[in-house]
């Protein structure tokens, strides 16, 4: 239950493409607030409460990032 994981988005499109999610999907309590980094960037996004992030993701690429933020109850990534 550390908080933090790492999303990558794939664009596997000859264009451009605009990647959503849910941090909530992902296990982290967007309530609680959350921070970003995109890690091949090294750019820091401000803590942010949002229900929903979205990125733009350049043809055949990948974001990836690193979020930090307060795992949800039963998170489905936590190990036993």
């Amino acid at each position: 239950m550390s908080g933090e994981i790492a999303v990558a988005l794939f664009n596997r499109s000859k264009e451009k493409a605009v990647v959503r999610f849910q941090p909530d999907s992902l296990s982290i309590n967007a309530g609680k607030g959350y921070t970003m980094r995109d890690i091949w960037s090294k750019k820091d996004y401000a803590r942010s409460t949002n229900k929903e992030q979205s990125f733009e993701v350049p043809p055949h690429g990948v974001v990836v990032l690193r979020i930090k933020g307060t795992s949800l109850p039963y998170n489905v990534f936590q190990y036993k």
